[in-house]
């Protein structure tokens, strides 16, 4: 490793460039221990990633990269993320034992068992849904080639957020893989996570040892919270990031749901054959509550049953006019910030052409301004997006974005 070079966390600045979003340090752009740029396309990650950076009054700089300190973060869950992009998932899950090594299937013997089976209750039934029989593996070892292969191809199917999040809570968590898998994919909440984490650790309370001069109990308490903190910053990582890989048929396939929407079109009413600002205000609208929730897809273009109509009946002469409008109409509608969150992109599904637009969850409340000045806010509601009245709007902010709730736009 060179020489370190210490640097303020307040010198750490979100900037945009040539089209893109970069983390800038006083001599260049931040990067990955492996020299790859970070950037994004949507500004609202990396200010998250700055943000969790500037809990620390110094940061110590190996050439362009952070080299410290090293602690479980946006920044290196994104660097781990795109070395499992540029090495490929086949090496990467080479390094991924699994089975072998997974304390959950490795109970410890005794009445600890007991302690364990119940903690684990959440990961057990994550397996059975993904078709995986749980059994200890030193009771029954010919059971380990059939899990193991259910395992990879769950592994498979994960984004490159995914796997980065598996690989680096499992080394740091006693390579208790299984329950990273179940926490990437919902499997388990973060307070499940820590439980079947803590129960595989000798730090649990049934084993009775003390810690630093910590009680049992005090040490089982402190060792949940960062089990827990670990996930919930995992947990925020995805939510910016996990569904970059998902392709646009694949959405199409699953349907409407909290996290996907279609639309016909962007401004064209289909029943009246005319352009018509409603349909626009219907778009944003869908936007603004995906931004204010947990993010997820808009896919202009396709009806509700899930047929491509495309975006031609829009009447726009080319995509980069298309898409131009649709951020003219963000920006003028729900402000800068919100348009920092959205990537959109038109792609090719079949025939017809489909506007992609991924909506990032925003950490400041966004608002839908209206044509006659006034200005509502929408949240996602099961499939669909709902309006707050002014009673209910205040204690959404303040539990979803925080005490304050940040800037709201």
């Amino acid at each position: 490793m060179a020489e370190l070079t210490d640097i303020g966390a307040n010198e750490l600045y979100v900037l945009e460039d040539k089209g893109t979003y970069v983390v800038w340090v006083p001599d260049g752009h931040l990067a990955t221990p492996s020299g790859q740029r970070v950037e994004s396309l949507t500004r609202a990650f990396l200010e998250h990633m700055v943000s969790e950076l500037q809990q620390f009054p110094v940061l110590r700089l190996d050439g362009m990269a952070i080299g410290e300190p090293r602690v479980l973060s946006a920044y290196w869950l994104y660097a781990s993320m795109l070395d499992c992009n540029a090495i490929g998932s086949e090496d990467v899950w080479a390094e991924v034992r699994l089975v072998d090594i997974d304390p959950f299937f490795h109970p410890t013997p005794g009445p600890e068992e007991i302690d364990q089976r119940a903690a684990w209750m959440p990961i057990k039934e994550y397996l059975q849904g993904n078709q995986i029989v749980y059994a200890p593996y030193y009771a029954e070892e010919e059971r380990k080639v059939e899990a193991e292969t259910a395992l990879r191809t769950i592994w498979e199917r994960l984004t490159d957020a995914q796997k980065s999040v598996v690989l680096n809570l499992s080394s740091i968590h006693e390579n208790n893989v299984t329950s990273a898998f179940a926490l990437v994919e919902d499997g388990c909440t973060e307070i499940e996570y820590a439980n079947a984490v803590l129960a595989t650790s000798l730090v649990h309370y049934t084993f009775s040892f003390p810690v630093d001069d910590l009680t049992p109990e005090q040490a089982h308490g402190r060792a949940f919270t960062e089990l827990r903190d670990a996930a919930r910053t995992a947990i925020d990582f995805l939510r910016f990031n996990m569904h970059r890989a998902i392709q646009t048929e694949a959405l199409i396939r699953t349907g409407e749901s909290k996290n996907v929407e279609f639309k016909s079109s962007l401004r064209w009413n289909l029943r009246t054959g005319k352009n018509d600002r409603v349909m626009t205000h219907a778009c944003l609208k869908t936007i603004s509550a995906f931004l204010n929730t947990a993010g997820g897809w808009l896919l202009i273009g396709v009806a509700d049953d899930g047929q491509e109509v495309g975006i031609q009946h829009d009447g726009f002469t080319n995509a980069d006019k298309f898409l131009l409008h649709l951020y003219d109409a963000i920006r003028s509608s729900l402000g800068e910030w919100a348009a920092s969150c959205v990537d959109a992109k038109v792609e090719t599904i079949g025939n017809s052409q489909v506007c992609k637009v991924r909506c990032e969850s925003s950490p400041k409340p966004i608002y839908l301004k209206e044509k006659s000045g006034e200005e509502e806010f929408y949240v996602r509601h099961g499939p669909g997006s709902k309006k707050l009245g002014l009673s209910s709007i205040h204690p959404y902010i303040t539990t979803h974005f925080g005490e304050g709730g940040g800037d709201a736009h």
